[in-house]
């Protein structure tokens, strides 16, 4: 409805609006990257001393990710996300959160140099999740393997 300096009030549909503190809406370079009008995913967190809905962007796409991890997890779907670094024992992934890709995971054979996925986006399937400990383990193991399985049956 309204962008401040401070905070950007919210129309939620109820008899009263909330506001986003403004530095949930500034990106990296420090802009905001909404307009009066746009329609945006919010979490209501709390209210204030005056009764005004405090609200969170960055709680709704935690939640919406979360969300995404279950359904990829139960329905053996693929999640995509970009290997940000090497850690000890795999890689780093962003999927909108960070997840964690064993090295064992990463291919088929052991890779020796993991260093060559960093910076790369692809395709995930999600082994396991646990919420409370806001963890993910990754795998592109059955993915390989599939898409192997198929060029081999495409030579022959």
């Amino acid at each position: 409805m309204q962008i401040k300096e401070d905070r950007v009030m919210v129309d939620v549909g109820w008899k009263t609006e909330g506001f986003i503190p403004i530095n949930e809406i500034k990106d990296a370079q420090g802009n905001i990257n909404i307009s009066v009008g746009d329609e945006i995913d919010v979490f209501i967190d709390k209210r204030d001393a005056e009764g005004n809905m405090v609200l969170s962007r960055d709680k709704a796409s935690k939640v919406k990710i979360w969300d995404e991890i279950k359904n990829a997890c139960e329905n053996d779907t693929l999640i995509e996300g970009v290997v940000v670094e090497k850690v000890k024992g795999g890689l780093s992934v962003d999927i909108g959160m960070i997840a964690f890709l064993p090295g064992s995971q990463v291919d088929i054979r052991p890779v020796k140099d993991l260093d060559k996925f960093v910076g790369q986006t692809m395709d995930f399937k999600v082994l396991k999740y646990d919420r409370k400990r806001n963890n993910v383990v990754l795998s592109r193991r059955s993915i390989v393997s599939s898409e192997r399985e198929a060029e081999k049956k495409d030579i022959f």
